[in-house]
């Protein structure tokens, strides 16, 4: 039996242009994809898209079933009309060739925080949330997280998050 011969490439989505500090599963990921095609690739091979730890490490996430939102696309929010493009724009940054995690995870969290309470009807999230029950863990874990000023959860002392967080 012969069978024909398959290659791939490892880039993990954070390494794709762009000018939103780091990668996104936007535009850019599907360029990618088109030119792996193109040179004759079979396969592209990422990192864990889980939520990174403290140090940025995709395989120290806090669940390997939540994914790590710096991968959502602004640009492609910006087409569905979920945001203007003042706020699309607040999203940019200066240099597209850095990740930064940083000012990442203050600024697009917050972000996403301000434009969720913008949702006029939750039912499709609360029923995404009813059919992927670790996804909701995942939510609870990391709201319990922030509750408690980052520790470790053996040193929580808050056993229930604050809902408007």
């Amino acid at each position: 039996m012969i069978h024909k011969r398959k290659s791939g490439v490892l880039l993990p989505v954070f390494s794709l242009p762009g000018d939103f500090g780091c990668g996104t599963f936007g535009d850019s990921a599907y360029r990618w994809i088109d030119i792996l095609s193109e040179s004759g690739f079979s396969y592209w091979q990422v990192l864990p898209f889980g939520i990174c730890d403290d140090h940025n490490s995709p395989y120290m996430s806090y669940s390997s079933f939540g994914g790590n939102p710096l991968f959502i696309d602004p640009e492609t929010l910006y087409r569905q009309g979920l945001i203007t493009k003042a706020e699309l724009d607040s999203q940019r940054v200066s240099d597209p060739y850095l990740c930064q995690y940083a000012l990442l995870k203050e600024k697009r969290m917050d972000f996403f925080r301000r434009i969720s309470e913008t949702v006029r009807d939750p039912s499709d999230i609360l029923d995404f949330a009813q059919k992927h029950p670790e996804i909701r863990d995942t939510c609870r874990f990391l709201a319990l997280k922030k509750a408690n000023n980052g520790a470790t959860w053996q040193e929580w002392t808050v056993k229930d998050p604050d809902p408007k967080e």
